[in-house]
Formats: C-alpha cells, structure tokens, sequence
C-alpha cells in the first residue's frame, strides 16, 4: 500500500508542482490522477516510484520508506515503446524481469505467454515490437510490467476508454491483478473533451 505524507517537489526554482500532499490508497485499490498538463500528475507517481526524489515529505510502500525504486514496482511509461528492448523479440521483453527472480529460461518464457493472453496478445510471442501497432506495444509493456505480479503499478497517460462504460479490455488487465495480487494500480491522464 503506498502512503505519502507532506509530499512536494519542485523542478528547479520553479513553482511547486507538488505541495503537501497526503495519500493513502489501499492495496487492491485502482487510483486515477486526472489533471490537465504541468498539474504534477506525472511526478506523484514517479515519486512514489523512486524514480524521482521529493523536495519535501515521505512515501512508505508496504511499511517500508522508499528511497530507491522498490522491488515490487511494475511501470508503463508514457513512451512506452521505448521502453521496450526492439531486438528483443515479445516474449523475451516481457520475460527480461523475471530473470531478476531467479526463474530459469522455461519459466520466465511460460510465464511471458501467460501475461501475454491475458493482455489479449496470445500468437504475438516471436514477433518483435516493431512488428506490432502501437496499441498492442503498449499492451507488451504492459504484460511485462504485470509479469512480476507487482505491489505496486504505475501507468503515465494509460490509452483512453471507449465511450461506454465496461467495454474497455484495459480496465479488465488492470482489474485483473488489482483484485488477484492485491496490486495497487496507479493510472495518470488529461482530462477527455
């Protein structure tokens, strides 16, 4: 569960773009940070993620004070194709953090065609990222974020949902392991028109 108390941060000698924020959200929990451009809904979760360091405050994830990026920590950046290793092929981005875990090479890639299914992407495995629309590019960073089942998952400008409600297959990958593992899922997005 992440925790901020009295978080801020400023870049430079600019305005602050965080100010005395206090949050809780509860494992399980989806959080969605709504805000228009410069509003700081990007730099809340990096740092909560450790990938920034706040000028002021203190984040806990899971009781323990965060001054690095956790273990437990699954991003999808909003250039999420960057992300994404293009010699690689899908199966082995989505499989390159379980070796972190000590899986050996069968598990980590039976593992990777699991996440991949769940994200709609079954068949994709030996294709590249390059090969694939940016939609599903997505999906791949996504999967690969969800393969350690973290506690914890942020995603920078997640794609938009269709119109009506409870047709939006993003929300189910999300759900999924909010309600499964308990994760935490953060998303960051403008208002929509």
């Amino acid at each position: 569960m992440p925790e901020t108390e009295g978080l801020g941060h400023r870049y430079g000698d600019g305005p602050p773009v965080l100010a005395d924020i206090d949050l809780t959200v509860p494992d399980g929990q989806l959080l969605a940070l709504v805000g228009p451009s410069g509003c700081g809904k990007s730099t809340l979760p990096r740092c909560v993620a450790g990938l920034t360091r706040p000028a002021t405050g203190r984040i806990v994830l899971d009781g323990t004070p965060v001054d690095r990026v956790p273990d437990r920590l699954g991003v999808v950046f909003q250039n999420y194709s960057r992300s994404l290793f293009p010699w690689l092929s899908v199966r082995e981005n989505v499989a390159l953090p379980l070796r972190r875990r000590g899986l050996d090479r069968a598990r980590r890639h039976e593992e990777a065609a699991r996440m991949l299914e769940q994200v709609g992407l079954a068949g994709t495995e030996r294709r590249r990222p390059w090969q694939l629309s940016g939609g599903m590019r997505q999906r791949v960073a996504l999967a690969r974020a969800l393969a350690t089942r973290p506690a914890l998952l942020l995603m920078d400008e997640p794609p938009p949902p269709p119109e009506r409600r409870g047709r939006c297959p993003q929300a189910r990958w999300t759900r999924r392991p909010a309600r499964t593992w308990r994760t935490c899922c953060c998303g960051c997005t403008a208002p929509r028109a």
